[in-house]
Protein backbone atom coordinates (compact mmCIF):
# COMPACT_ATOMS: atom_id res chain seq x y z
CA UNK A 1 0.00 0.00 0.00
CA UNK A 2 1.49 3.53 -1.22
CA UNK A 3 1.85 5.97 1.88
CA UNK A 4 -0.71 8.48 1.70
CA UNK A 5 0.65 12.03 2.40
CA UNK A 6 -0.42 15.18 4.71
CA UNK A 7 -0.38 19.01 4.57
CA UNK A 8 3.05 19.70 5.94
CA UNK A 9 3.48 22.00 8.47
CA UNK A 10 5.31 24.28 5.73
CA UNK A 11 2.76 23.81 3.05
CA UNK A 12 0.35 25.18 5.59
CA UNK A 13 2.69 27.90 6.48
CA UNK A 14 2.64 28.70 2.56
CA UNK A 15 -1.40 28.12 2.34
CA UNK A 16 -1.53 31.13 5.05
CA UNK A 17 0.61 33.42 3.19
CA UNK A 18 -1.82 33.34 0.13
CA UNK A 19 -5.13 32.57 1.76
CA UNK A 20 -6.73 35.96 3.59
CA UNK A 21 -7.95 34.61 7.76
CA UNK A 22 -11.42 35.90 7.95
CA UNK A 23 -13.81 35.79 11.03
CA UNK A 24 -16.28 37.49 9.12
CA UNK A 25 -17.67 36.13 5.72
CA UNK A 26 -17.29 38.03 2.38
CA UNK A 27 -17.80 37.32 -1.03
CA UNK A 28 -14.94 35.94 -3.08
CA UNK A 29 -13.82 36.64 -6.35
CA UNK A 30 -16.23 33.92 -7.93
CA UNK A 31 -19.37 35.64 -5.32
CA UNK A 32 -19.21 32.41 -3.22
CA UNK A 33 -19.12 33.55 0.91
CA UNK A 34 -15.89 32.74 2.83
CA UNK A 35 -14.85 32.55 5.94
CA UNK A 36 -11.43 31.49 7.78
CA UNK A 37 -9.11 30.05 5.80
CA UNK A 38 -11.17 30.43 2.79
CA UNK A 39 -13.75 28.16 3.46
CA UNK A 40 -17.01 27.89 1.54
CA UNK A 41 -20.21 26.40 1.88
CA UNK A 42 -23.97 26.46 2.67
CA UNK A 43 -22.68 25.91 6.46
CA UNK A 44 -21.20 29.54 6.40
CA UNK A 45 -24.24 32.35 8.13
CA UNK A 46 -23.55 35.96 6.90
CA UNK A 47 -22.75 38.78 9.21
CA UNK A 48 -21.83 36.32 11.84
CA UNK A 49 -18.49 36.68 13.61
CA UNK A 50 -16.64 33.29 13.84
CA UNK A 51 -14.16 32.24 16.89
CA UNK A 52 -10.59 30.74 15.89
CA UNK A 53 -12.33 27.40 17.05
CA UNK A 54 -14.72 27.11 14.56
CA UNK A 55 -12.79 28.40 12.06
CA UNK A 56 -9.87 25.20 12.62
CA UNK A 57 -13.35 23.20 12.70
CA UNK A 58 -13.87 24.41 9.18
CA UNK A 59 -10.10 23.89 7.62
CA UNK A 60 -10.00 20.89 9.30
CA UNK A 61 -13.06 19.33 7.21
CA UNK A 62 -11.75 21.23 4.39
CA UNK A 63 -7.99 19.93 4.95
CA UNK A 64 -9.06 16.44 5.36
CA UNK A 65 -11.44 16.44 2.45
CA UNK A 66 -8.42 18.07 -0.14
CA UNK A 67 -5.89 15.41 1.43
CA UNK A 68 -8.07 12.74 -0.10
CA UNK A 69 -8.53 14.29 -3.38
CA UNK A 70 -5.04 14.65 -4.31
CA UNK A 71 -3.86 11.60 -2.79
CA UNK A 72 -5.89 10.41 -4.92
CA UNK A 73 -3.65 11.25 -8.08
CA UNK A 74 -0.58 11.00 -6.05
CA UNK A 75 1.82 8.52 -6.34
CA UNK A 76 4.32 8.44 -3.13
CA UNK A 77 6.86 6.32 -5.26
CA UNK A 78 7.79 8.82 -7.73
CA UNK A 79 6.55 12.31 -5.83
CA UNK A 80 7.92 14.44 -2.81
CA UNK A 81 6.27 16.12 0.03
CA UNK A 82 6.98 19.62 -1.66
CA UNK A 83 5.18 18.31 -4.87
CA UNK A 84 1.76 17.31 -2.69
CA UNK A 85 1.99 20.80 -0.62
CA UNK A 86 1.52 22.23 -4.41
CA UNK A 87 -0.96 19.84 -5.61
CA UNK A 88 -3.20 20.52 -2.10
CA UNK A 89 -2.82 24.64 -2.36
CA UNK A 90 -4.01 24.41 -6.13
CA UNK A 91 -6.91 21.96 -4.64
CA UNK A 92 -7.49 24.33 -2.22
CA UNK A 93 -8.13 27.14 -4.71
CA UNK A 94 -9.63 25.37 -7.44
CA UNK A 95 -11.53 22.65 -5.98
CA UNK A 96 -11.42 18.48 -6.54
CA UNK A 97 -7.96 18.38 -8.75
CA UNK A 98 -8.34 14.45 -9.05
CA UNK A 99 -11.20 15.62 -11.54
CA UNK A 100 -8.59 18.26 -14.04
CA UNK A 101 -6.79 17.54 -16.57
CA UNK A 102 -4.16 18.43 -14.86
CA UNK A 103 -4.62 16.14 -12.02
CA UNK A 104 -5.08 13.59 -15.11
CA UNK A 105 -1.27 14.47 -16.00
CA UNK A 106 0.15 14.12 -12.82
CA UNK A 107 -1.44 10.67 -11.93
CA UNK A 108 0.24 9.60 -15.33
CA UNK A 109 3.78 11.00 -15.59
CA UNK A 110 4.35 13.55 -12.11
CA UNK A 111 7.38 14.82 -14.19
CA UNK A 112 5.69 15.41 -17.78
CA UNK A 113 6.39 18.87 -19.23
CA UNK A 114 3.22 19.70 -20.02
CA UNK A 115 2.23 19.94 -16.37
CA UNK A 116 2.86 23.73 -17.51
CA UNK A 117 -1.12 23.17 -17.31
CA UNK A 118 -0.63 24.71 -14.24
CA UNK A 119 -0.19 28.47 -15.36
CA UNK A 120 -3.45 28.22 -16.85
CA UNK A 121 -4.95 28.41 -13.88
CA UNK A 122 -4.38 32.40 -13.18
CA UNK A 123 -7.65 33.84 -14.43
CA UNK A 124 -10.61 34.49 -11.86
CA UNK A 125 -14.11 35.24 -14.55
CA UNK A 126 -11.74 35.75 -17.87
CA UNK A 127 -9.46 38.27 -16.24
CA UNK A 128 -6.29 37.42 -14.99
CA UNK A 129 -5.39 37.42 -11.40
CA UNK A 130 -2.30 38.33 -9.95
CA UNK A 131 -2.96 36.56 -7.04
CA UNK A 132 -3.26 33.44 -8.31
CA UNK A 133 -0.35 33.75 -10.61
CA UNK A 134 1.64 34.63 -7.37
CA UNK A 135 0.39 31.58 -6.17
CA UNK A 136 1.69 28.87 -8.68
Amino acid sequence: MQKKFKLSESGYQFLLSVEEYRTKPISDSTGQLCVGIHHVGKDIIPNKIYTDEEIDEFFQKDKAAIEEDVNKIFDSRFMTQNMFDACFSFAFNVGNISQTELGKMIAKNPYDDRLREFWAYTYTNGKKNQKLVNRR
